[in-house]
């Protein structure tokens, strides 16, 4: 039985960036391939061009894509899908290859984000079902919702040996019986958004301090983040160069 005197502290990093549209998510990953580490993109939101600008010219090849968008066309006033989706399952082909080629800690597997991922987890389960435009019924909510939990489960496991980034967007819940409001994950249902966290070593939130983009590592009655490293880590760190910092520190 081992003991904590050869316990490995040196662990990939498992972190979820969350965060409202506009704070910046998909941005602040510039910093961590301008600090040399490998990015392996699901581009669920369609949003990298800003990393096309803020990556330095020599880094850009540390960055490998696919964007997992389905062509959508309205339908008497429906918006449909063309064809079979296939975003959801080609992802999940493509994390199961990464996970098993990319093994170092200089490599990060990148989900932009788990919000549209759940979206495309909901159209590959109606589509299986033939029930593709329709509302779902709550067995598919229930079957979507637990694929998503799949792919965060393989994630967090200790078989991925990379690091891994998911940036997610965030929804405002309000507590019955309180009445505090509170930011969770914006995925599936009501019972997957707490469940999210527990898949992750470290949580942190995109948002302004003023007129400045900000990463924000502790936890506030609104919002719920973590690391594991707190005496080693600031409480907020500038966007521009925070992901590469924060790293930095929680390695040191």
């Amino acid at each position: 039985m081992p003991t904590l005197e050869t316990y490995k502290t040196e662990k990939p990093i498992k972190l979820l960036l969350m965060g409202d549209t506009g704070t910046g998510k998909t941005g602040a990953l510039a910093s961590l391939a301008n600090a040399g580490y490998r990015l392996h993109i699901l581009d669920y939101d369609n949003g990298l061009d800003i990393l096309s600008t803020s990556v330095d010219p020599d880094k850009l090849k540390n960055i490998e894509y696919e964007t997992l968008t389905e062509k959508k066309k309205a339908v008497n006033g429906t918006v449909l899908i063309q064809g079979t989706p296939k975003g959801f399952s080609k992802g999940l082909a493509l994390l199961t290859e990464w996970s098993q080629k990319y093994t170092t800690l200089e490599d990060i597997i990148v989900i932009d984000s788990l919000t549209f991922m759940s979206d495309a987890a909901l159209e590959h389960v109606l589509a299986g079902n033939g029930h593709t435009g329709k509302q779902p019924e709550i067995q598919e909510w229930g079957l979507a919702m637990s694929l998503i939990e799949d792919v965060l489960s393989i994630l967090y496991s200790t078989d991925v040996q990379c690091n891994v980034v998911i940036n997610s967007h965030i929804k405002y819940i309000q507590d019955e019986g309180t009445g505090l409001v509170k930011a969770q994950i914006n995925t599936l249902g009501s019972k997957l958004p707490p469940k999210v966290g527990r898949y992750f070593n470290h949580m942190l939130c995109a948002g302004f301090q003023g007129s400045k983009r900000v990463l924000f590592t502790k936890a506030t009655p609104l919002m719920g983040l973590k690391s594991p490293n707190p005496g080693k880590v600031k409480d907020i760190y500038p966007q521009a160069d925070g992901l590469a910092s924060y790293f930095k520190d929680v390695k040191a």
